[in-house]
């Protein structure tokens, strides 16, 4: 019996683990999949590359995906406004 008491909370711990790996993995693919439109995909993924150019911190990371998306969203702005249309929503 003492040692099902040991066995299972080690189990569960691994358990835990794996399904919180798995997770990680998959549930930005799911995110990206269904909430992100297809034409802004490319976009995207140019700026998720352009933060995880590695080798610096995650501060610095999220520094520069918010810089990154500051300067797009900027130059989204000057494209609606040069063409005539109205800006996004």
């Amino acid at each position: 019996m003492s040692a099902f008491a040991f066995v299972g909370p080690v189990v569960a711990i691994i358990a835990l683990f794996l399904v919180t790996e798995v997770l990680t993995a998959v549930l930005p693919l799911i995110l990206v999949i269904t909430l992100v439109p297809p034409h802004e995909r490319p976009g995207l993924a140019a700026v998720l590359s352009a933060a995880n150019s590695g080798g610096q911190p995650r501060r610095s990371r999220w520094r520069q995906l918010r810089n990154t998306m500051t300067a797009r969203r900027a130059a989204q702005a000057g494209r609606y406004s040069t063409s005539g249309r109205p800006g996004p929503p």
